[in-house]
């Protein structure tokens, strides 16, 4: 089942929640505090690529 959750980055993604009646208040948990959306999250790997090469020159 998915469901939308508001992530810590401000932004709201679908996630897909397995059993919402055992893991719907832990996700929506995580994701509030900590989550990033596809987009924050490519954009953060990809800082953190680009800074590693910087380093590695």
């Amino acid at each position: 089942m998915n469901i939308l959750f508001n992530m810590s980055c401000g932004h709201a993604e679908e996630r897909e929640v397995a059993d919402p009646s055992k893991y719907l208040k832990i996700d929506r948990e995580y994701y509030a505090k900590q989550g990033l959306c596809s987009a924050c999250w490519a954009k953060l790997r990809a800082e953190h690529k680009q800074q590693s090469h910087v380093k590695q020159n």
